[in-house]
């Protein structure tokens, strides 16, 4: 089998398996109570989070090359709204909270990054996630360019016109990276809610959807953050 022709088989087995997680994520979440300010703006934030991904696949089943631009630029947003629906849900005061939801949310979100909410998590969770600590560094240098086309997406346009080449193996990366963090944002909303069934649940969808889609390996390294 030519290389190509297997990476067109393995987008659309990630595409499959991504579609099987989102449904998992989806079912999981609408068992969460919404009781409170506090949970209902956090899940307002994974709401926002499963729509970018379920517009991510979308966009990259279509395999244009314009619309994975599109998709590319999606990843981010997914973190963002990961991470504040977290610190939402499971640290911001209850003034917070309230002031999330009027004109100066905006500016108090803006101090909301995903460093500072994993320092938090590492505290209250005890955890230990090498996702969180470690590769958030190297996701955020390939999706943040994304957001401001950067001079590699241009590079990676003007490549795709020239040899009419869609980019099946960034693509995939892609969409392990977004999974990653609906993952990452769905499992600590649902345990703010102390429903950790439904966290087990979603944590147990991210694991067989990792079973059958790998990032394709480059020498000895696997690049899991490359998707510019």
């Amino acid at each position: 089998m030519d290389k190509e022709k297997q990476s067109i088989e393995r987008l659309h087995q990630a595409l499959e398996e991504c579609n099987k997680f989102r449904t998992a994520v989806v079912s999981g979440v609408k068992l969460l109570p919404v009781d409170s300010l506090r949970r209902q703006v956090a899940s307002l934030f994974i709401a926002t989070m499963l729509d970018h991904y379920s517009s991510i696949t979308y966009l990259l089943g279509e395999e244009r090359y314009d619309f994975a631009t599109s998709a590319f630029a999606l990843v981010r947003p997914i973190v963002d709204s990961a991470f504040r629906g977290v610190w939402i849900a499971n640290f911001a005061t209850d003034d917070e909270v309230i002031t999330t939801m009027t004109p100066a949310g905006d500016k108090l979100l803006e101090r909301i990054n995903p460093g500072k909410v994993i320092d938090l998590m590492k505290v209250r969770f005890a955890i230990n996630d090498e996702d969180l600590s470690v590769n958030i560094t190297e996701d955020w240098k390939s999706i943040h360019g994304f957001v401001h086309t950067g001079t590699q997406q241009l590079k990676n346009r003007l490549r795709a016109v020239r040899l009419k080449k869609y980019p099946y193996e960034p693509a995939i990366a892609a969409l392990i990276i977004s999974s990653k963090y609906v993952r990452i944002g769905s499992t600590y909303v649902s345990v703010s809610t102390k429903n950790m069934n439904t966290a087990i649940t979603i944590v147990k969808a991210h694991d067989l959807l990792r079973s059958h889609v790998e990032i394709m390996q480059t020498g000895d390294k696997t690049k899991s953050h490359t998707v510019n």
